[in-house]
């Protein structure tokens, strides 16, 4: 892989201050993995261990920086006529020297999608499997511009509401398995000192008694409406609610004294 440059005018880059220093770090080391020709492999599931191989970053990670980046107009993504996903630098011949006669990569076909959630979605990959768990699955859910090989460098679209459903690890084993719609719900429903509380206590209930259940998320539901449940028949109980009100004692009395 040859050096690539970095003009020192980046540092006052009005598309890359756009960027959340995570999106930049991504930009800045996709530049390191191009080819010479300013492409690259655009599956997460490939980008992750290549670009942060001593970190520990989730591919939903990957896809948001990726979409950040793309949103700014300086990369752009399609599918090969292998049927991979690739992306690549718009604007890669500016900056860097193109030593090599040939891409290691298919050329773009003409349709580019201003990120890989959308390019996912076009290709109706609602379930994008994941190497590490089976499980494991991400919907990008939204309609699919496409943008040409040379956009115009304004962003026509709204930041659009994705909803990545990726299936991550919970609690202290890594045994609670939850998507992030789920474990938001959950938090909205019981807050997130509870959501907590009942993701670690599945965790070491599933370890210690060898316990496997279809969905985490509807084992906590359960489990909290229980505990709801016993919590209002406890105080139902201390309160005598089966007495008249005509029949509850004075404050501060027991039944059968008097005052």
């Amino acid at each position: 892989m040859p050096n690539r440059l970095i003009r020192e005018s980046i540092r006052e880059s009005d598309s890359i201050d756009k960027l959340s220093p995570q999106s930049e770090v991504m930009f800045y080391r996709l530049i390191t993995y191009a080819d010479d020709y300013g492409r690259f492999k655009a599956d997460p599931r490939i980008l992750n261990p290549a670009l942060f191989p001593l970190k520990s970053y989730t591919d939903t990670q990957i896809i948001e920086w990726l979409d950040e980046v793309g949103k700014t107009f300086m990369i752009s993504f399609y599918k090969g006529t292998d049927s991979k996903l690739y992306g690549y630098f718009a604007n890669w011949g500016d900056y860097q020297q193109v030593r090599n006669k040939k891409s290691k990569y298919p050329e773009p076909n003409g349709n580019q999608f201003i990120t890989i959630s959308l390019l996912l979605q076009s290709l109706e990959i609602n379930c994008y499997q994941l190497p590490t768990e089976a499980s494991k699955c991400q919907q990008a859910q939204a309609n699919a511009p496409v943008i040409q090989s040379n956009p115009i460098q304004s962003n026509p679209y709204p930041k659009e509401a994705f909803d990545i459903n990726c299936y991550q690890k919970h609690g202290e084993l890594q045994n609670v398995i939850l998507t992030e719609t789920e474990y938001q719900k959950l938090i909205t429903k019981i807050g997130e000192k509870n959501t907590k509380d009942y993701i670690e206590s599945l965790s070491l209930y599933m370890k210690s008694n060898g316990k496997k259940y279809k969905s985490h998320y509807a084992v906590i539901l359960t489990w909290q409406r229980n505990d709801d449940k016993k919590s209002k028949q406890t105080k139902s109980t201390k309160l005598h609610r089966s007495l008249p009100n005509d029949e509850y004692p004075p404050d501060g009395l027991e039944e059968g004294q008097v005052k």
